[in-house]
């Protein structure tokens, strides 16, 4: 229950300095639904380490001696389980690799936008959030080490998604982490994805031209989904 109730009172500061990334109800309005383990878990081991997937978009945010990472990939199909591992497993790589201290993975269709302004609201599928220790990321007191939500139905033709908001515990997202037997990146298209730097408060970064911000330095929120 304290996990549950942990994330239904997010962070406002770090909704506001790192995209919104814990209020997955967006704009929307609409409440999410939280799933158990006894739901999760039953379909865990099909599948464990989610899908294959390409990467669209990375984001660096360097705050002194601290470097977030927001990375947006697509993956073609699958249910919203699968996404969610997907992000995971990505989460935990780039981690493993680059060591930042907070990663967010989102992951949007690979029918859907690609453009940075559009690669949010109802373009999300899934979204992790991974910070390995919470006491690194001081704007997000009594964080969880996960954060995790999937929209639960797949992409329409326009590789858009609309359904149920699904939110998992962070309890619940460790024991789906600690049954992947393979951890790997996804897929770099032709060309290397564009990567953005952006500098918070003291970084030695600067927002990318293009990059919207949130005003503090830090990239506009991207937004998820809801119903349709």
């Amino acid at each position: 229950m304290k996990g549950l109730l942990n994330i239904f009172r997010p962070s406002r500061k770090l909704a506001l300095v790192f995209g919104g990334i814990l209020v997955f109800c967006g704009a929307t309005g609409s409440a999410a639904v939280y799933i158990g383990a006894e739901k999760l878990l039953g379909s865990t081991f099909r599948g464990a380490n989610g899908q294959k997937c390409t990467e669209v978009k990375t984001v660096l945010i360097k705050k002194k001696d601290r470097q977030w990472i927001r990375k947006y990939v697509s993956t073609n199909g699958g249910d919203g389980l699968s996404r969610l591992k997907t992000a995971l497993r990505v989460a935990e790589k780039t981690f493993e690799e680059q060591k930042p201290d907070l990663v967010q993975v989102v992951v949007i269709d690979d029918d859907g936008p690609k453009d940075r302004a559009n690669m949010r609201g109802h373009a999300i599928g899934a979204d992790v959030v991974y910070i390995p220790d919470p006491s690194r990321v001081p704007e997000v007191e009594g964080a969880d080490v996960f954060t995790a939500r999937y929209i639960d139905r797949p992409a329409n033709e326009s590789g858009l998604f609309y359904g149920e908001k699904i939110v998992v515990p962070s309890e619940d997202v460790e024991r789906i982490a600690a049954l992947m037997d393979d951890k790997f990146d996804c897929a770099k298209p032709d060309g290397a994805p564009e990567t953005a730097a952006a500098g918070g408060h003291g970084g030695d970064a600067h927002a990318a031209p293009a990059e919207k911000s949130s005003g503090h330095g830090e990239p506009a929120p991207a937004e998820a989904g809801g119903h349709g």
